[in-house]
């Protein structure tokens, strides 16, 4: 799925902080709705590019398009009412994860339900551990 969303994902879109955005709904092929809305799709950018100019979060390439594939597919899911269960136990959320989880309860307009804010707290770990081995 990641080969597809990458199709989208050319120079045209990219702005000078290398934030991919779409530029609108018309940009994506009808074949991505095969699997998830458009309109999913570009919210989650949105929200994935407020978050990143709140948070000052830097993430690779990789790493902001594994995180819109997991929010598009659980925004998705939660649409349907097909919430994961999450089978670790509980952990403190991290500070960049409760912006994250504001900037899309506010975009879609729902609440999240705990274990995909658990989900969401693993993907900002990685990335947040990654800016440190990196480094």
């Amino acid at each position: 799925m990641s080969e597809l969303i990458s199709l989208y994902w050319g120079d045209d879109y990219l702005n000078k902080e290398r934030q991919l955005q779409m530029k609108d709904a018309q940009d994506v092929s009808t074949n991505i709705s095969v699997f998830f809305s458009p309109e999913t799709l570009i919210k989650v950018l949105n929200a994935l590019n407020q978050f990143k100019k709140i948070s000052g979060l830097k993430m690779s390439d990789y790493e902001y398009q594994s995180l819109a594939i997991h929010l598009t597919i659980a925004i998705e899911r939660i649409k349907r009412n097909e919430v994961i269960k999450f089978s670790s136990k509980n952990s403190v959320l991290e500070k960049n994860t409760l912006i994250l989880i504001k900037v899309i309860e506010k975009e879609f307009g729902i609440k999240l339900p705990k274990d995909e804010k658990q989900y969401l707290n693993i993907h900002i770990l990685a990335i947040q551990s990654s800016l440190t081995t990196n480094e």
